[in-house]
């Protein structure tokens, strides 16, 4: 690089955060539990990154470190160690320093980074911007780029989400076809239901699926489900699990009828804790995986030979 930073001490009411990119991606974030602790008891380990405005006046722009400033302000710090950018930092390099700052933590979200390409958009060419991609650790091509940005055009639900880790980006690339509402709508269902990675995925498929198939809105799909009784209105878990079964049902009725013998018959087994027992993809075999977890290797190897006399072994190709 050709301009480093400085290293200097600044007191925060200085550093100006008058930055869209800050507040729009900040506002909804609590401050870490984990950062305050490690702020009050050991003070800023890692400097803030600001740059000199072009009036000077006394005033550094913030570049990277939002959370960190509000911590030392929480615990009225009087001075943070910041690395300071001077005004001759072309912008190339200014960008290349946000995107390698913000990835010093590693929890960096998806959203942020879109965020900062769509602000090197206004300034930089694409060979220049291509190269902060992998900085942030993903592939750095054109394809990656506008995948990234296009998280931009969500529902803004959907982005915070998915800013907040609720909302995997598989999730999101689905919703994206969908029209505003509609992500609206689902995303606050996910979240009610705090369905996970699979889970959410599933459920947003089969409502796209089932919407098709019956020509109908999202909405009419989900006031079909809304019409199903609820065992436990209370047990959250429980009434998202009914829902998923119910999409499930209404999607695949053959595979949801195969899917609840299947576990009627695990259930009546009545198998111990560590074994597992598990049917092929989508029943299109009649065979099924048992696993057994042992505490270590040794323990295995003392039922190993129990096991083999237990088990027949596979035919060879000889003799089938």
């Amino acid at each position: 690089m050709k301009h480093a930073p400085s290293f200097r001490l600044l007191e925060p009411d200085i550093i100006s955060t008058h930055n869209d990119f800050f507040h729009l991606i900040h506002a909804h974030t609590a401050l870490d539990d984990t950062l305050l602790a490690s702020i009050e008891n050991f003070g800023i380990m890692q400097p803030l990154l600001v740059a000199e405005t072009e009036g000077g006046g006394g005033i550094f722009n913030l570049l990277s470190g939002f959370k960190r400033l509000q911590a030392a302000i929480t615990f009225n710090i009087l001075l943070v160690p910041c690395l300071v950018l001077s005004r001759q930092t072309e912008l190339g390099e200014l960008y290349q320093y946000i995107a390698q700052h913000k990835h010093l933590d590693n929890n960096v979200s998806p959203i942020e980074d879109a965020l900062l390409l769509q602000q090197t958009q206004q300034h930089l060419a694409d060979h220049e911007t291509l190269p902060l991609l992998q900085i942030m650790g993903y592939k750095p091509n054109k394809h990656q780029f506008n995948e990234l940005l296009s998280l931009l055009q969500l529902e803004k639900t959907a982005m915070i989400s998915i800013h907040k880790g609720k909302l995997t980006l598989k999730t999101g690339k689905k919703l994206n076809k969908l029209s505003q509402v509609d992500q609206h709508l689902l995303v606050s269902l996910i979240d009610k239901y705090h369905f996970g990675g699979s889970k959410q995925h599933n459920f947003v498929q089969m409502v796209i699926e089932l919407s098709k198939r019956r020509q109908c809105s999202i909405e009419q799909v989900l006031s079909t489900c809304d019409q199903q009784n609820i065992t436990d209105a209370k047990n959250i878990p429980q009434q998202g699990n009914q829902l998923l079964d119910f999409l499930q049902h209404q999607c695949s009725p053959e595979l949801f009828k195969a899917e609840k013998a299947f576990q009627l018959r695990i259930h009546q087994l009545q198998l111990p804790e560590h074994f597992q027992l598990q049917h092929s993809a989508s029943f299109e075999k009649d065979s099924c995986n048992l696993s057994i977890t042992f505490d270590d290797i040794h323990a295995l190897e003392s039922k190993l030979d129990a096991l083999k006399a237990m088990v027949p072994a596979s035919p060879t190709r000889d003799s089938a």
